[in-house]
C-alpha cells in the first residue's frame, strides 16, 4: 500500500514541479516525507521535510504556521531517531 502511495505522490510532485506554484509543491514534499517516515526511512523523510521547509521559508513570513509545521515534523523525526539535541535546536 505504501509503495502505491509513493508512486502516486512522486507522480503528483513531478506534475506540480512543472505546473504549480510553491504551496502545492511544498504539500507534495510533506506528503512524500510522511510516507517515508511511516516506512521507517527517516533519512529520506528528513530530506524531504527540509526541502519543504526551505521552500516555505522562501515564500512565507518567518512566523507562518506552515513553517512551524515543517519544523515540528523535522523535530519529531529527529526525536524518533534519538537525536534529541538536534531536535531541540
Amino acid at each position: 500500500q505504501y509503495d502505491q502511495a509513493l508512486d502516486c505522490l512522486k507522480r503528483c510532485l513531478e506534475i506540480r514541479l512543472n505546473y504549480s506554484k510553491y504551496p502545492l509543491i511544498a504539500s507534495s514534499l510533506a506528503n512524500l516525507a510522511a510516507i517515508y517516515r511511516v516506512k521507517g526511512d527517516y533519512t529520506r523523510a528528513l530530506e524531504l521535510h527540509r526541502q519543504c521547509l526551505r521552500l516555505r521559508e522562501e515564500h512565507l513570513p518567518k512566523e507562518h504556521r506552515q513553517i512551524a509545521k515543517s519544523l515540528g515534523n523535522i523535530g519529531s523525526i529527529l526525536m524518533e531517531q534519538g537525536q534529541l539535541t538536534m531536535a531541540l535546536e
